[in-house]
Formats: C-alpha cells, structure tokens, sequence
C-alpha cells in the first residue's frame, strides 16, 4: 500500500512521515529530491532557490515531474522492511494522478490540514534554511506552492486529518486512519 502525503508547509506531514518510520515504514519524502536537484546545481539551500528550482522543474517537464521522479527514486528502494510505503510532500493534483497512474487502487492519499496562521508559527521555529522569517516571506511560499495544484490535492485527498491538537494527537490520528485503511487486492 501506498500513501502520499498532502498538505501546505507546516502542516504535519513531516511529522506523520516520522511516526511512519517509527512503525518500520518505508518513506519517501519528495522535498528531499528537489533539495538534492538544488544541491547539484551549487545553489544555496534558500526558499527562493528551493521552491524556484522546484517551480523551474515544473514548467519546463509538467507538473507531475517531481511525481515521476519520486516513482523511479521508490524503484530503486529496498523493500524489504516493508511493504507499505509512504510519499511525503505530494504538492499537486498532477503528482497524485502520476501517482495513482503507477501504483493503482493501492494508492491512498491523506490531507493534513492546520490552519494558516499556526503553520507560519511552526515554520519560523524549523531549524531548516528555507523556513520563512517574515509573513511575506511565507505568503510568497503559500502562493507559489498553490500555483501548483495543491489545494486541488487536498480537497480531493482520500482522507483528511484536522491538525489542530497536540503533536501527540495529530500522531495518534495519522496512525489509527494509517492502520484502518482498507487495503485493496487486484483480482
């Protein structure tokens, strides 16, 4: 089974992708993939630089091209820790149907939605070089990363989880909607 991670910067998914690993689960996060296309170009590890070599990516392959990249990044993998695997970072409708185009009815997608202004709060405080600083700094960010379909992800997501508690709870949620999910046999 596979399940791709939505959601806008900030809003747990890195978190739900941690209790992943937690359980043994092979994770796939899509990020790191632009940010090692970002290193091989010599550039420094900036939002600006990130989310531009990522948007770059995007006009000139199609918006499905960090999708296809993660799909032959998972073939490469070993699989023998487990056979369920989950994709962080999915940031728009095209990269779900790449997705759904590979792996089938076994692929799931899981929303993970935090209101606006806690993520912002959650961001400034990430020890990571492309965080934002300022709230133009992060609107630049929201407004970039929509361009690319990703509320479209979202509102079609196959399941949705309201990250509005404690990291424990959002944990919590992520694992009991992980292991109630139906897993579907091709006949």
């Amino acid at each position: 089974m596979m399940i791709g991670l939505i959601g806008m910067p900030g809003s747990g998914k890195g978190e739900c992708a941690r209790a992943a690993r937690e359980q043994g689960l092979n994770v796939v996060n899509m990020g790191d993939l632009v940010r090692e296309h970002v290193e091989k170009m010599d550039l420094d590890m900036t939002d600006e630089n990130i989310g531009g070599v990522a948007h770059s990516e995007r006009e000139k392959f199609g918006y499905g091209i960090w999708a296809e990249r993660t799909v032959n990044r998972i073939k490469e993998l070993d699989m023998q820790t487990s056979e369920h695997l989950i994709i962080d970072g999915i940031r728009g409708d095209a990269e779900v149907t790449v997705f759904r185009d590979v792996f089938g009815e076994n692929f799931y997608t899981f929303a993970i939605q935090m209101p606006q202004d806690r993520r912002f709060e959650l961001l400034q405080k990430r020890c990571r070089s492309d965080a934002p600083i300022t709230r133009a700094e992060f609107d630049i960010r929201e407004t970039r990363e929509t361009k690319w379909g990703i509320e479209e992800a979202i509102d079609q997501a196959d399941y949705i989880i309201s990250n509005t508690g404690t990291l424990q709870e959002l944990k919590k949620s992520f694992n009991e909607l992980l292991w109630s999910v139906p897993l579907k046999v091709d006949k």
